[in-house]
């Protein structure tokens, strides 16, 4: 893990968790990297469904969490966001 970059700053209120993974731009892997960012939207292992996602979120004091697939050059990326209030 030595590409985490971590940026210590006390004018801020928010905090926000942002994890990146990069794939090289293949055709067969297109679909499944943009269903995957959806379903990691949606649920993960701990919680199953939206609805258990988002009561976790709101005993978090409003946090939010987003995840989105995106093409950059010959690249496609998958970003995960967490911030907290």
């Amino acid at each position: 893990m030595e590409n985490i970059t971590l940026i210590k700053d006390t004018k801020f209120k928010n905090i926000v968790i942002s994890v990146r993974f990069l794939f090289p731009l293949k055709k067969e892997a297109v679909l499944v990297n943009q269903l995957l960012s959806a379903i990691l939207h949606e649920s993960c292992k701990q919680y199953p469904d939206k609805y258990s996602v988002t009561k976790q979120l709101d005993t978090m004091y409003g946090a939010s969490y987003s995840c989105a697939c995106n093409v950059i050059g010959n690249m496609q990326e998958i970003v995960c966001k967490c911030k907290i209030r």
